[in-house]
């Protein structure tokens, strides 16, 4: 039900203009997505590995909704708008910490270190004026420490 508000939500936004209720709404999607990994009879097989990927995906997502409401928002109170090198380290944070966390399944590791590699995929891309900045240095550290988690045993 909150994917779908959340889909709703940010389906509905302006040019210019992303719906508040997307960076509300989207906390939610992973918490009550993850709720059945944390029930007391577990699901078992592949409906569990569905659950731990939707849940890594969506916590991930939801650190991005974050970071551009940060971004082009404004309508966090105390906070309004932050530069982009800013913002981008707020999302680095929240998914270092994520990567951190321990007793994470493999699925999650693994979705954890794909979505970094695919970011820093996107910096190399860029080009080199955007290899020089802080942001790209923390995106690497933030790889290189969710590879050295994918690759430890559970």
């Amino acid at each position: 039900m909150c994917a779908t508000t959340w889909l709703v939500a940010s389906s509905n936004s302006f040019s210019g203009a992303l719906p508040l209720a997307s960076c509300l709404v989207l906390p939610f999607v992973p918490l009550f997505s993850a709720f059945p990994l944390r029930s007391p009879s577990l699901p078992r097989g592949e409906y569990k590995l569905v659950f731990q990927v939707f849940s890594a995906f969506t916590t991930i997502a939801s650190f991005l909704a974050l970071a551009v409401e940060l971004q082009y928002g404004g309508r966090l109170p105390l906070i309004g708008t932050l530069p982009a090198e800013a913002a981008a380290l707020v999302f680095l944070g929240l998914t270092a910490t994520v990567v951190g966390l321990s007793q994470r399944s493999l699925a999650k590791r693994v979705v954890n270190a794909l979505a970094v590699t695919g970011i820093v995929a996107k910096r190399l891309a860029g080009g080199a004026a955007g290899l020089f900045s802080l942001s790209f240095v923390a995106t690497a550290a933030v790889w290189a420490f969710a590879v050295k988690q994918l690759v430890k045993p559970a």
